[in-house]
């Protein structure tokens, strides 16, 4: 089976594509489809699937539940009425308000990358949750000597310095011999031996010159996230945890 053409990946922006089903059927007592293409995000890098409809004249599916295996993406759900066929021209649209929480929680772990660099702090990140129910980012280092309450707030301000003036975000695709000569790229991957030999890496800018690989979604721009807020930080066996949150924007998004 061709591998799923994941546009999650291509555009940030996009809530809604046609595509084609490759299979529809039952696994394990859930309903399963696969598309040719997908703008649906399977949960994935600590960051959560998304959710929304895949639909045709004759029937809609409200997908649940989304994974990636093997490069294809396997949308989980039920039908409303009768399964897809094969070969169908289906409708999907995501539920934008999810993607976009979803996004901005994501997004806001980066911006704490960038942070901790700025701030002169060399800790390589490690496991990253960007769940709304108490998302963290946890890096390799010590809190040795380190003010802790003076660092939450410095944290706290620099990100959202940014996020009042706004910052852009943008991404490329690049190979693996791109990433392993570009010395920034080296320090923000804590997996860099995991990464594909051969295939496309794709790299998120935040400002100018702060680059990490990731292939999960983000904002378009930094003002988008809303007010960072810092709860917690802690360490534990040389692995510090940052515990943060994030404020509605005003908007109420």
């Amino acid at each position: 089976m061709n591998q799923t053409k994941k546009l999650y990946l291509d555009d940030f922006t996009k809530n809604t594509c046609q595509a084609h089903v490759m299979h529809a059927f039952r696994e394990k007592d859930r309903d399963v489809v696969i598309l040719d293409q997908t703008l649906f995000y399977p949960q994935g890098g600590g960051q959560p699937c998304d959710q929304g409809t895949i639909q045709n004249d004759q029937t809609i599916f409200n997908v649940q539940d989304v994974r990636l295996i093997d490069g294809i993406v396997k949308h989980f759900g039920v039908f409303t009425s009768t399964p897809f066929e094969i070969g169908q021209e289906v409708y999907c649209k995501l539920d934008s308000e999810r993607r976009m929480l979803h996004s901005r929680l994501h997004s806001a772990g980066h911006v704490l990358d960038k942070t901790l660099y700025e701030l002169g702090f060399n800790w390589i990140p490690g496991k990253s949750y960007h769940f709304p129910n108490g998302p963290y980012v946890e890096y390799s280092g010590n809190l040795h000597n380190v003010d802790i309450d003076k660092l939450k707030n410095d944290i706290e301000n620099l990100c959202n310095v940014w996020g009042t003036h706004g910052m852009p975000v943008t991404s490329k695709v690049v190979d693996k011999k791109t990433v392993l000569a570009n010395e920034q790229l080296i320090r923000r991957c804590a997996f860099l031996a995991n990464l594909p030999d051969n295939k496309p890496i794709y790299v998120i800018t935040y400002g100018d010159d702060f680059a990490s690989p990731c292939s999960g979604t983000h904002i378009t721009n930094v003002s988008e996230i809303g007010h960072i807020m810092i709860r917690k930080i802690k360490e534990s066996d040389g692995t510090i945890r940052i515990s943060y949150d994030i404020r509605s924007l005003p908007n109420g998004e």
